[in-house]
């Protein structure tokens, strides 16, 4: 499954608008992760380094303490809460990252990236890529896996970026801000897709509120527009 999302965030008075291209690994039954992890009460105690991570959210408990020497890392993909009673005594060392692509980079770094539209690329070498994965190059993030830059299968020049699929799901994202007039934002892009007999397996794009995907019938294909209320309704 190949699909594309689109959200937008608020920071520091800014908006930033990223595009986020995922590459979903779909079996026949659904997709399982860890996306939100409450940890239970826990000690960390000197020389001891713990890394905890989740999809989605952590939550630390009242009665997580990390003592004089010990180390704990937490790293999330949205959100990390910290209940009253998580304790850091003199010493100990605590690290929080955001990080939703999981590729080493905090959302934060990745946001201040973020230019204004008008923008094109094609992802040749004289955009300033080069062969080989995609991550921090000209901007654009990817993770967990490496969405390698490759010399075949372009729809303009000669590179493309090849998102392959695994599970948990690979991902490429270039962030935005918001135009100088207007309130619409155009995202035109070119992707090979892949079809099956099932929406459920084959591609499928995301924008916002608009979903589309392709099947296999016979020897021919279809396009399906999901029918939906402009607002998030419909199916």
């Amino acid at each position: 499954m190949f699909s594309l999302l689109s959200r937008s965030l608020r920071r520091r008075g800014l908006f930033v608008f990223p595009l986020v291209i995922i590459g979903l690994f779909m079996l026949n039954s659904a997709l399982i992760a860890d996306d939100n992890v409450s940890l239970p009460n826990t000690t960390i105690v000197s020389g001891q380094t713990r890394t905890e991570q989740a999809d989605l959210t952590i939550t630390a408990p009242n009665n997580y303490l990390i003592q004089s020497g010990g180390q704990s890392i937490f790293r999330a993909g949205t959100r990390i809460d910290l209940k009253p009673g998580f304790v850091v005594n003199p010493g100990g060392t605590f690290n929080a990252t955001i990080d939703y692509n999981k590729n080493a980079i905090s959302d934060l770094q990745e946001e201040l990236a973020a230019i204004a539209p008008p923008y094109f690329t094609s992802f040749e070498w004289s955009d300033g890529f080069t062969l080989g994965n995609l991550n921090n190059q000209k901007s654009w993030f990817s993770g967990p896996g490496e969405s390698p830059v490759i010399g075949t299968v372009a729809a303009h020049g000669l590179w493309s970026v090849s998102l392959p699929a695994r599970n948990p799901p690979n991902s490429i994202i270039r962030y935005f801000k918001s135009p100088a007039s207007g309130t619409v934002m155009f995202v035109d892009f070119w992707a090979k897709p892949h079809a099956t007999n099932s929406v459920d397996t084959g591609t499928l794009f995301f924008l916002d509120n608009v979903h589309v995907a392709f099947t296999k019938t016979g020897s021919g294909g279809q396009i399906w527009a999901f029918n939906g209320n402009g607002a998030g309704g419909g199916s």
